[in-house]
């Protein structure tokens, strides 16, 4: 049989448990949000770029926060959420022709090829290892593998456990140690002669 106060009690237990989760979001997830707009900026080094990536990732995360166990690691999990967000539109972006602003462009300077995400991401790179090493060691870094870079950027600088960052690649805790590992190993040799 069917009540229409059913439906009243049952919109009123949707509507707290929304709130709940919104006050929940609120106070374990938005504290994060410079943590992850540090590392978007690495990802796009643009700003405009990063605060929408920031926000794509915040939009993403809040859609699949109530799917998410009380006290997971919610800094891995956002980072997640963004790289493969930033992956997805580095993948989009690859796709779509290059487009220019300019109406008018001289011959020489459309001669010019445009940048694109890959060199963005490089860029990123090479600015946050700028301020933060001196230049062997910002050399030695930048010659290992986007991988190694990788674990490196999110265990030394942003200093993740490893947990946390085998998390946000996609891989083993056995594998992020391993990497650094090797890491350890081959900057070791690169940086002997100096």
């Amino acid at each position: 049989m069917y009540h229409r106060e059913d439906d009243h009690t049952h919109a009123a237990q949707e509507s707290a448990s929304r709130s709940d989760s919104y006050r929940s979001f609120e106070r374990d997830v938005l504290p994060l949000t410079a943590d992850i707009r540090r590392v978007a900026l690495r990802y796009t080094n643009n700003r405009h770029d990063a605060e929408d990536l920031v926000q794509e990732t915040l939009l993403k995360a809040f859609k699949a926060f109530d799917g998410l166990a009380e006290n997971s690691y919610y800094r891995a999990w956002l980072l997640t959420i963004m790289r493969y967000t930033w992956i997805s539109d580095y993948r989009a972006a690859a796709r779509r022709p290059s487009e220019s602003l300019v109406a008018n462009v001289a011959d020489h300077e459309s001669t010019i090829p445009a940048r694109s995400a890959r060199d963005d991401s490089a860029s990123a790179e090479h600015q946050v290892l700028r301020h933060l090493m001196d230049d062997d060691v910002r050399e030695a870094v930048l010659a290992l593998s986007a991988e190694m870079r990788e674990t490196v950027y999110l265990v030394a600088i942003e200093g993740m456990k490893h947990r946390e960052a085998a998390e946000v690649m996609g891989i083993s805790p056995s594998t992020v140690m391993s990497r650094m590992h090797r890491i350890r190993h081959v900057m070791r040799q690169r940086l002997a002669d100096i």
